[in-house]
């Protein structure tokens, strides 16, 4: 894959003095960041899979009050952030 890429001059400083610290070239280097990124957020990229499921029948009648705005209760961000933590 060919990558075309604009940097900043600090950013392009900076990429050659890793080339020459490192003795790798750019792809080199970019290789190393994808591989650092990856292993550091490998618990990010298992949870960003979703299941997706036909909402139940209790589920779909709570949508409809909510799109009807029926049923509806007021909550500050912390009393939710309480309620939530709580469970």
């Amino acid at each position: 894959m060919q990558i075309t890429a604009e940097l900043d001059p600090q950013h392009i400083e900076k990429l050659q003095k890793l080339e020459k610290i490192l003795k790798k070239n750019t792809s080199e280097l970019i290789s190393s960041a994808i591989d650092e990124m990856f292993t550091k957020n490998s618990g990010l990229m298992s949870s960003v899979e979703v299941e997706i499921a036909i909402p139940n029948d209790q589920t779909k009648a709570v949508m409809l009050e909510v799109r009807a705005r029926k049923n509806l209760e007021n909550l500050t961000l912390e009393q939710l952030q309480r309620e939530v933590e709580a469970q």
